[in-house]
């Protein structure tokens, strides 16, 4: 018989406990991450979690380089080449692919003996973990960020069947939502005590801000004198659902409702169709395109602007959705994203939308727009939401999960 789910409150289950370093310390410690490519928001826990752990390494095919601030921090080992073979190319999702990472990190692994490895949920790397771990006794932790109709793979048996040996071969699965929590349990089967929902992809606003923690404060001019300043943050992709957003600028404007600008930071292969679009018409004056900012300067936009705009159709998590709000932001957030579950309280720190209904995304940028005295008491609500999860609870959550399984005690 299934165990049961537990009853998730909307943010966590697992309890932070003071984690014993001379328990852990000593442990040879490795995370897997196929790609990095995106991953500056892990180097504060990185960083955090090294200080406790020394003997860390992380391992990916795909880096950037140290986000400014952490360099050299935590030790990295790149291995080989990252490349994907895309065969859905579906406009408004996650594209289906696989992920082609180099075999030759089992070599690096026999030589370095970890012994707690954290895995990016199911790659090619999570299944040789768990075809070597009879030899090497290593404990497993499946990092599974969140759920998703694309990656569910419902609809691919062997895939399933794959996943559903690799979460039993697992010692624990940690998760940042409830919808990851339900479907590690509910359709891979793993032992409902062995998942813990917690939100450990957080956000560090020192690292968005670098060393501009004075920059990009909001114009002295009352609000209800200027423009509502709308701010997206994200790839310029179907998926993210930015072209419902320009319609619903469009909406705004044909009703005479022009007290609002939009700025869209992020670039993508829809940019340049969409910026055409909005600089040739009306929205000319409404909607700015600024391309891509390098992670350490975005906090600065943050701060800048009133309101978030998250109109995805289609995020796993959403990770920026966080760092909005750990700068007081309000959000109009999709109903698709991951975090919305968890993050968004209608109407109290912020608003929750169908990116699809164009009339719904007008509405609620329209509350703001009239209503301009809630953004304040509303951006604060969602920096109460996301304050007690920092790089710091994100650290304690996984060595915390890191302790209980290399000492057996009962997760």
């Amino acid at each position: 018989m299934q165990e049961p789910l537990v009853s998730p409150f909307p943010l966590h289950n697992a309890q932070l406990q003071p984690v014993k370093r001379d328990r852990i310390s000593a442990q040879r410690v490795a995370f897997l991450f196929p790609s990095l490519e995106l991953g500056d928001y892990w180097h504060p826990v990185f960083q955090r979690f090294t200080q406790v752990c020394p003997k860390l390494t992380i391992y990916t095919s795909l880096w950037q380089g140290y986000a400014p601030g952490f360099e050299d921090s935590f030790k990295l080992k790149l291995v080989g080449k990252y490349k994907t073979i895309n065969w859905d190319q579906s406009s408004e999702v996650y594209q289906k692919y696989v992920a082609i990472v180099p075999l030759s990190i089992v070599k690096d692994l026999v030589r370095d003996r970890p012994q707690v490895i954290f895995t990016s949920a199911y790659s090619i790397w999570t299944l040789l973990i768990s075809l070597l771990k009879p030899i090497f006794r290593w404990k497993i932790i499946v990092l599974y960020d969140g759920w998703s109709p694309t990656y569910d793979y419902s609809d691919s048996p062997i895939r399933l069947l794959t996943r559903r040996w690799m979460t039993k071969m697992a010692d624990a699965c940690v998760t940042n939502s409830p919808a990851g929590q339900r479907y590690l349990v509910e359709t891979l089967r793993a032992k409902a005590s062995q998942v813990l929902l917690r939100p450990y992809q957080v956000p560090d606003p020192q690292a968005l801000l670098g060393n501009q923690d004075k920059a990009g404060s909001l114009p002295t001019v009352p609000i209800q004198d200027r423009p509502i300043r709308f701010l997206f943050v994200g790839r310029v992709t179907s998926r993210k659902g930015i072209k419902p957003l320009i319609q619903a600028c469009a909406k705004l404007q044909e009703a005479g409702i022009e007290n609002f600008q939009v700025t869209v930071i992020g670039d993508g292969d829809q940019r340049s169709q969409l910026q055409a679009l909005t600089n040739g018409g009306a929205l000319r004056d409404r909607v700015e395109w600024l391309g891509r900012i390098p992670y350490n300067q975005l906090g600065q936009y943050f701060q800048s602007t009133d309101v978030f705009l998250f109109p995805t159709l289609e995020d796993i998590w959403g990770m920026v959705l966080l760092e909005a709000m750990v700068f007081r932001k309000p959000v109009i957030c999709s109903e698709l994203a991951g975090a919305a579950e968890s993050m968004v309280i209608e109407n109290e720190n912020g608003f929750m939308i169908d990116p699809r209904n164009v009339n719904d995304i007008a509405e609620k940028m329209r509350k703001f727009i009239e209503q301009p005295d809630r953004i304040a008491a509303m951006g604060q609500a969602a920096y109460d939401t996301v304050a007690q999860y920092t790089p710091e609870t994100a650290t304690q959550f996984l060595l915390n999960t890191m302790e209980k399984v290399t000492t057996n005690s009962r997760i």
